[in-house]
């Protein structure tokens, strides 16, 4: 059987296979991965993790540091870095789109994980806190019945 290789408009197709444009972890994926992770990572640390979510992307150590330190530096993020111990780590809480203004693959932007990327901090409270507080109602509502009912 012959390898076959043909693109679309997005894609390219190997032997019917999809396969993806490009070989390096973007920007996107990296931001994506250190807000979903919530604290503070370093590069070495990042790198691991986006290894084992996509084992199909090759990207260095230094490569990923670079990435994160462009994070960090752009006004269009929310980042802490921790310049007072080695490795340094980042810890990012929010990403504006602007940053992605120039992307080129918009198609791999998960809509729902957009959405919590560009959500404050104090939205991010305020939504994790929705489920404490409606199990905080449910009691306090059967306390009062309890103590009415005798």
């Amino acid at each position: 059987m012959a390898n076959t290789q043909h693109s679309d408009e997005t894609n390219i197709f190997i032997g019917g296979q999809l396969a993806a444009k490009h070989s390096r972890l973007t920007s996107w994926e990296i931001s994506q991965y250190l807000i979903e992770l919530g604290r503070p990572a370093t590069a070495k640390e990042v790198a691991q993790g986006l290894r084992e979510r996509y084992p199909q992307y090759n990207s260095t150590v230094s490569e990923i540091y670079l990435r994160m330190s462009s994070i960090a530096k752009s006004h269009n993020s929310d980042c802490r870095v921790d310049d007072s111990v080695r490795p340094r780590t980042f810890h990012l809480t929010r990403l504006d789109d602007e940053f992605f203004k120039r992307c080129r693959n918009p198609e791999r932007i998960d809509p729902e994980r957009r959405k919590v990327m560009l959500m404050t901090e104090e939205e991010k409270e305020r939504a994790e806190s929705r489920i404490p507080r409606l199990a905080l109602k449910i009691m306090a509502e059967s306390a009062r019945r309890r103590l009415a009912s005798g």
